[in-house]
């Protein structure tokens, strides 16, 4: 089923920005995901900005952060080594314009960006960037996350929106993969050898950049 593209913009001070493009079966599902982490932004009454579908563009992005002192960044794509993509695939963020991102902490789900653009998001003047350096992987059944990865992947995200820093939310998504191999270790499923494994990768390869003592509070203070 087609999700359609749909575009929220705050006010122009919001300290959050959540991109998430959406043209394929993947970038579909990670939509699950994405609505823990808008559910936790809107219970917490932040005003943010919401880029989806096809207004998840480079220039949307550019203009989004150009207009707003945009302090928590949470990519939810696609991604390489040195890029993170926005709609239809389009390159949004990359070794050239990653100085985009100076000042903020970005929480990217996505394939391998914390391998080279996040080292570079560093050196440009990103505060923290949390992300995997390698292939992120999730089991599904139907079209539903298996238990474990979801809760997994956002609870960095929602630790970071509760303000606290980056490297206590960092510790605590290890902390979440770490109950949900220890579920599945224990279970009787079949492919429960299956989920352990993926998630045993993603937490290796979850990593922080950066600097751990920053958050959100912080930052705050300082608009």
């Amino acid at each position: 089923m087609a999700v359609e593209p749909q575009l929220w913009i705050s006010e122009e001070d919001a300290l959050e920005l959540l991109f998430a493009p959406v043209f394929d079966k993947a970038t579909e599902l990670i939509t699950i995901f994405v609505k823990d982490i808008k559910d936790e932004l809107d219970r917490k009454n932040w005003k943010y900005i919401y880029l989806t579908g096809m207004d998840a563009s480079r220039a949307n992005l550019k203009d989004a952060i150009d207009r707003n002192p945009i302090k928590l960044f949470f990519p939810c794509d696609h991604g390489d080594k040195d890029v993170l993509y926005g709609r239809s695939g389009e390159i949004a963020v990359s070794m050239v314009n990653a100085g985009l991102l100076e000042g903020t902490i970005t929480s990217a789900l996505a394939c391998l960006s914390a391998a080279e653009l996040g080292p570079e998001v560093i050196r440009k003047g990103g505060l923290a960037y949390i992300g995997y350096d390698e292939v992120y992987g999730f089991y599904t059944t139907g079209d539903v996350p298996v238990d474990g990865f979801k809760e997994s992947a956002v609870k960095v995200d929602i630790e970071l929106i509760n303000e606290n820093t980056t490297g206590d939310a960092h510790k605590a998504s290890i902390k979440e993969y770490d109950k949900w191999i220890d579920y599945w270790d224990k279970s009787e499923d079949p492919y429960a050898g299956d989920y352990m494994t993926w998630l045993v990768w993603d937490k290796e390869h979850l990593k922080l950049l950066g600097d751990s003592r920053v958050n959100l509070r912080t930052l705050r203070r300082m608009v």
